[in-house]
């Protein structure tokens, strides 16, 4: 749709539960990911997400991935900058994979006790920032911190010790990356060398850090606030101002 909210476009049909939209960058495709199937297979492939791309006017749908179990199903696609390649999650861990679903390998060790997911590119085209889930037992606790890794496949490492993080996406220029938690959003500088600034506080309405996005420009964030009172909504904030603007509610 427009920016103003007109000229709205369904782009996928007869797909179950599709989300994790990301635009190309091109501009011309999207990739998302979906349980891909309908009704009839539902009980049989329920939870078992594929990644999906298609063109932004509808056509041209196609399946990337074949989950065949719940330890197989693909997850969080996210374009290499020149368009080429895509990350996303599969059994736990960092997959990469060609942009039209060939290729595809395991980009990270399988890691023991956690999972990772929200990758993103850096925009030199040299790492990837994701988040690391850490399941502990007695006491039952979870830790979900910053990781790195070359794209060569070398120097990973924590990169954080914030325990709460929800997401991350890199600043445009690269020297930066900003995390959101519960309930903040924060600005840290990639090489951290300096201690983390908060930009933003999300408010006290929200029971987590959930899903974000920056603005070419770097002076807005949209936060995806699904699942907070049986409503879908996506909020718009001026960065460093507390503005907001409730853009869409959808009800479920």
């Amino acid at each position: 749709m427009d920016v103003n909210g007109k000229r709205q476009k369904q782009i996928t049909k007869k797909l179950r539960n599709s989300s994790a939209p990301a635009w190309s960058p091109d501009g011309k495709k999207i990739a998302f990911q979906s349980y891909g199937i309908g009704p009839k297979d539902a009980k049989k492939n329920i939870w078992l997400f594929d990644i999906f791309v298609v063109n932004i006017d509808g056509t041209d749908l196609r399946q990337l991935t074949n989950a065949q179990s719940l330890g197989e199903r693909a997850q969080h696609p996210c374009w290499s900058p020149d368009g080429k390649q895509m990350v996303f999650t599969r059994d736990a861990r960092l997959w990469v994979m060609d942009s039209d679903g060939k290729n595809q390998f395991p980009f990270t060790p399988l890691p023991a006790n956690k999972w990772e997911r929200c990758c993103d590119w850096s925009p030199k085209e040299d790492t990837l920032a994701y988040i690391a889930v850490e399941e502990v037992r007695k006491p039952w606790k979870e830790y979900r911190r910053i990781w790195l890794i070359g794209l060569n496949r070398e120097n990973q490492r924590r990169f954080s010790q914030e325990t709460k993080v929800e997401d991350v996406q890199w600043s445009k220029n690269g020297q930066y990356f900003y995390y959101s938690t519960h309930p903040s959003l924060w600005k840290i500088k990639a090489d951290g060398s300096e201690p983390p600034m908060k930009v933003l506080d999300w408010g006290p309405i929200f029971d987590s850090g959930r899903k974000f996005d920056i603005s070419p420009d770097e002076q807005w964030a949209v936060l995806d606030d699904s699942g907070h009172d049986n409503e879908g909504n996506i909020y718009k904030y001026r960065l460093n101002s507390g503005i907001t603007k409730e853009s869409s509610s959808v009800e479920k």
